[in-house]
């Protein structure tokens, strides 16, 4: 049979200025797919002071136990939001991004933050999404409307490439896959970000990498009065940039 664990004994009495929420019990679950999603066990190593004046020292391996404590530790709005923190940062820790960790709305409202449980109820659920990706598009936008489809072919051909390597269909958004997307924009010729939107279906984004292509040539020209009289008064300048010099990622710059 299980039997109730007790609380920690160095526990302060939070400041009646703020909602307090007695929890004997946290469950952590994931929404929607769990495909490519890691344990959450090392949380339950974690142990820390709340932050201001009468803090609880939360001690998340006896609150993430199968065993309830006992009596129930006394939890503020800020310690809740701490938690929730410590649960995104761990994620981003093993490369996810698009993390959200909230207390389950059924048993707190998040607006009022009223405790919706009832009077013996102290378990406390913590709902985490992390972002699917179900659709990525290429938006290019090339420095010339002229350009050619063998360009515009090269782009979409980069994108797909990105795609199959990271195998991102359906799969969490990860960092790798958003560091992997600002290395197109490592050409000096060209800028990259990504973007995500909303999918109709909840916990899942659609990505668009956006390419936007600058200006082939860059001319810069200037002069100053700072000569001697060896080289005359007024020293002329001048450089020409051109980022691709033949249209295959080879940039040349020349300067007088």
């Amino acid at each position: 049979s299980r039997r109730p664990r007790s609380s920690p004994t160095s526990q302060s009495t939070p400041s009646s200025d703020e909602p307090i929420y007695p929890v004997s019990r946290i469950v952590l679950s994931y929404g929607g797919d769990l495909q490519g999603l890691p344990n959450l066990d090392p949380l339950s190593s974690i142990r820390f002071q709340g932050d201001g004046a009468g803090a609880p020292y939360i001690d998340l391996g006896l609150l993430l136990s199968d065993f309830p404590l006992e009596p129930p530790i006394r939890l503020r709005s800020r310690d809740l939001r701490q938690i929730s923190e410590i649960i995104v940062q761990f994620l981003k820790s093993e490369g996810f991004e698009g993390i959200v960790a909230l207390v389950d709305p059924s048993q707190i409202d998040p607006t009022s933050g009223k405790d919706l449980r009832s009077e013996k109820d102290f378990l406390l659920t913590y709902n985490i999404w992390v972002a699917r990706i179900n659709e990525v598009t290429l938006s290019y936008a090339p420095s010339d409307k002229s350009e050619t489809p063998d360009r515009i072919q090269r782009m979409e051909t980069l994108t797909s490439d990105l795609m199959n390597h990271h195998n991102v269909l359906g799969q969490p958004f990860t960092t790798s896959f958003k560091r992997s997307v600002s290395r197109l924009g490592r050409s000096p010729a060209r800028n990259t970000r990504l973007l995500l939107t909303p999918s109709t279906r909840p916990g899942e984004v659609e990505a668009v990498v956006e390419i936007k292509e600058d200006k082939n040539l860059a001319i810069t020209a200037g002069a100053s009065n700072s000569g001697s009289p060896t080289t005359g008064e007024w020293l002329f300048r001048g450089n020409l940039l051109a980022h691709q010099l033949t249209h295959r990622e080879d940039p040349a710059d020349f300067s007088w």
